[in-house]
């Protein structure tokens, strides 16, 4: 059984930050392994989402729902992605949660991440390190 489904259900209400559906967040989701990792199922039901178009030089916005078709785009963009750095593919139907470190807030915590990376512009060729830096990275700010 692969780590993602080593992942436990959050239960916990507090000290947990939701990631997004970036492809690096779900690296960061992979690197930060099951103890620092939970998961809720999660549906798109209902799920709306903003759409900008332009039409003769006029832009408009407008809310659309979100469609299987959408989360088929997401999903295989974040599987791309990891299977580029060697990572099994996600388990589709969660919202993903990392542990926060004590010290910190979820913001910070998530701006560490972001920032504190040694590689923020990575190429496919570059996941691989980019992994083993985000593991370093997490090890540190679990300490």
């Amino acid at each position: 059984m692969d780590r993602w489904m080593l992942t436990p259900e959050r239960t916990e209400s507090s000290g947990w930050v939701e990631l997004d559906e970036a492809p690096s967040s779900a690296l960061w989701a992979w690197a930060a392994a099951p103890d620092h990792l939970r998961r809720i199922s999660h549906s798109d039901a209902g799920r709306l989402v903003r759409v900008t178009t332009e039409r003769d030089g006029v832009t408009s916005l407008s809310t659309e729902r979100f469609t299987l078709q959408d989360r088929q785009t997401v999903e295989s963009a974040i599987n791309d992605y990891l299977e580029s750095a060697g990572i099994p593919p996600r388990p589709t139907g969660f919202a993903w949660f990392l542990r926060i470190p004590p010290q910190m807030d979820g913001r910070s915590f998530l701006h560490e991440l972001d920032v504190g990376i040694r590689s923020p512009q990575v190429t496919r060729r570059g996941l691989t390190r980019y992994l083993r830096e985000v593991e370093d990275l997490l090890a540190k700010l679990y300490r």
